[in-house]
Parts: structure tokens; sequence; C-alpha cells
């Protein structure tokens, strides 16, 4: 007799049949009816702002998915990280021009976040699309050399301060290289633009961000391509 692997549904908390399930990652995934309940960007692309030539969003950050994002920051959950990288590269992948991009690099922790989390959780997700995508995924090529607040603790205007000087980025690793930052959300993209600007400085040639959610799509929707 056949049984069907059985999936839990980060969403929803219920098991199902992997059959069931529209993306899946060992023993987690998103059931179906959860998925149709997840609201999407309409475009998937917005402007980035200085330095950062475009966002790539497939999701808005609320309800569910804003939930399940919340348990793998702060919550242990570091193997939805490999399930939300199926899910970016899956919703992106068609999008032919990010991948003639030469590398993924994810947007780094402070070190002692990374000791109080055990994990980067915007690295498990690049190196899921790196698998994914053949890009190679560089996880030494900027360093978040200050450590900042929690920029979700922060009014609007005192975000780009917080997060003004905190990256060094490695000329070796990213000079004349056309860089894919990755990160968890994009909410105003100080965080992203703050990279960028480390980047450029150590020569890379041009920067695009993908994030797996985009917060107030309202006062941000922008198609650029």
């Amino acid at each position: 007799m056949f049984f069907e692997r059985k999936c839990i549904c980060i969403c929803c908390k219920k098991y199902h049949n992997q059959s069931k399930m529209l993306f899946s990652h060992k023993e987690i995934g998103i059931c179906t009816d959860c998925y149709d309940k997840l609201k999407t960007t309409k475009d998937k692309n917005f402007d980035g702002g200085d330095g950062i030539k475009a966002v790539f969003s497939p999701y808005l950050y609320s309800g569910k998915i804003a939930d399940a994002v919340k348990e793998y920051k702060f919550s242990g959950q570091w193997l939805f990280g490999k399930l939300f990288g199926e899910m970016i590269y899956s919703e992106l992948k068609d999008i032919s021009h990010i991948w003639e991009y030469d590398c993924i690099i994810p947007v780094p922790l402070h070190e002692k976040r990374l000791m109080e989390r055990g994990y980067n959780q915007s690295e498990i997700m690049a190196e899921r699309i790196s698998g994914l995508s053949g890009l190679p995924c560089i996880t030494d090529g900027i360093f978040r050399v200050r450590e900042t607040k929690r920029q979700s603790s922060l009014p609007a205007n005192e975000r780009r301060t917080n997060v003004k000087g905190a990256f060094y980025a490695a000329e070796s690793a990213v000079s004349g290289k056309s860089i894919i930052l990755v990160d968890d959300i994009c909410t105003m993209g100080e965080t992203l633009r703050a990279c960028a600007d480390a980047l450029h400085i150590a020569g890379a040639k041009e920067v695009i961000a993908i994030t797996l959610c985009k917060s107030n799509i309202e006062e941000h929707t922008f198609s650029l391509y």
C-alpha cells in the first residue's frame, strides 16, 4: 500500500498530503488553500531608489505570510528560509534579465544579532535561490560593521540614519560585478540602499534586490520593466 508523505503548512499549521502542497521543502510547505489567500504584488518590481536599479518582491507583507516571516526570523524556524527561497525563485524565474546578473549576495546581520538568532535569514534564502538559479551566492562580499537598531522599531525619518555607513563591501569580491541583493522584507528600502552604497563604493557595476515581501505597497508601486 502506498502512503503519501505529509507536510505541515506553515500558514494554517495543518498536515496535508504533499500533493495538496503548492510549495514544499522536506516536512514543511504551503498548501494550495493558504497560497490562494496570499496577497501578491501586481508587477513584482518596484523603484529601488538611489543605487538600486529595481526591487523585485512577489508577495505583500500581510496576513499569514507575514506571520510566517516573523516565525522565521524570531522563533528559530530556519527551515522556512529554504521554502521561501523556492517560492521567490518560482515567482521570479520567468523574469529572465534577473538571472543574467553575476551573483547573489544576502544582506548581512551584525555578528551580535547573528549569535542571538543563530542564522542569517537572508543567507538561507539566498543560498536556496542560488541553488535553483545556478548563480553563485557570495556570503563574504558585504559585512555589517556597525550594530544598528531594528528598522521596524524606528519611524520612517530615522531609518536612513540608522543604517547609514553600517555596511562595508569587499572590493575583491564585488568589483565589476552586477549583483542581486537578497533580503526578507522591503519596507522603505533603506537597508537595501545602504548595502548598495557600500557595494558601489567597492566597485560593483549594478545592483538590484530581491525580497520575499514588500510592505506599504500602495505608496511605492512603480513598474520598471
